[in-house]
């Protein structure tokens, strides 16, 4: 039965092919010989081609044109929100360019003063920058202040420390009064720097020191910074990376043996694991840095 069923449908076929091919003849006969068809495929022969003769639409250059104007204004509006939190410290006849940042509680939980060279090092200070600002998310106010270190570095650390000592000074005494406890990070030179000034009493010492990557670029001095560390009475946590200093490694565990005798026992060091001390690790180095100071009881 199925078998008769498919031969009638394949008659049936057969049968109409031949008219199915006289409807597309006579389609293509009627289309050719119509006034109109003939007409616009005249004229549209005539008419010359906007494509032909138009310059092509060159799309990546207009989208780096959109991005460029794009990258414009952000700056722009960067550099103005910037000048709006800048606020200078006064340092004698000059000022220091710090960029100051409020609690988003309402609270202020202490003053985080972030102390980085004014020349150089970008990586440094955007890391500084957003420290702040995830400090300022938990509470605290902070600044970030720059330093001028001058065009070339003191040659021993008695030299830095009174080549020094009149802008760190100053950073000190324009930290916020009313913040119940006061934190200064820093790093490299200018961290053993404050150490010599703290140790002498010329700078007024916070209530905790955080530094990184700490040296000296001179043998003898670099050798110090352990008993530095030792005589200093206010607690300190000291990071350290894969990426730090051949100066600074010389003296890691020197440090840490240091810190072990001192008599209020408050000092840590902290080894950053996985990445160096970048920006991309400022969401880690705060919580290591909160969880020191719930350790010593303040927040």
């Amino acid at each position: 039965m199925h078998t008769s069923s498919l031969s009638r449908f394949l008659f049936i076929i057969l049968l109409l092919l031949p008219l199915m091919g006289f409807a597309q003849e006579a389609s293509s006969a009627s289309s050719e010989n119509t006034p109109e068809s003939t007409q616009t495929d005249s004229t549209s022969s005539n008419t010359p081609s906007t494509t032909e003769n138009s310059e092509p639409f060159d799309s990546v250059a207009f989208r780096k044109s959109i991005l460029s104007f794009q990258a414009g204004v952000f700056r722009e509006d960067v550099v103005r929100q910037i000048k709006e939190h800048i606020l200078p410290v006064q340092v004698g006849e000059y000022a220091l360019q710090s960029i100051m940042g409020k609690s988003l509680l309402g609270v202020n939980q202490g003053q985080v003063t972030f102390i980085a060279p004014a020349q150089g090092n970008s990586r440094l200070f955007t890391l500084y920058q957003r420290l702040a600002r995830i400090f300022n998310e938990h509470g605290f106010t902070t600044s970030v202040v720059l330093v001028p270190l001058g065009l070339t570095m003191p040659q021993a650390l008695t030299d830095a420390a009174k080549e020094w000592e009149t802008p760190l000074a100053a950073i000190h005494q324009a930290k916020n009064s009313d913040a119940p406890i006061k934190l200064i990070v820093s790093q490299g030179q200018i961290a053993a720097t404050l150490l010599t000034l703290y140790k002498e009493g010329k700078v007024q010492a916070p209530n905790a020191l955080i530094m990184h990557d700490v040296f000296f670029s001179a043998y003898e001095d670099n050798q110090t910074i352990p008993d530095l560390i030792r005589q200093q009475p206010m607690p300190i946590l000291d990071f350290t990376s894969h990426s730090d200093s051949v100066w600074s490694k010389q003296t890691k565990r020197a440090r840490q043996f240091a810190g072990k005798i001192r008599q209020n026992g408050t000092y840590r060091q902290r080894r950053i694991l996985g990445q160096n001390m970048s920006p991309k690790q400022a969401h880690y180095i705060h919580k290591e840095i909160r969880g020191w100071i719930r350790s010593l009881g303040w927040i």
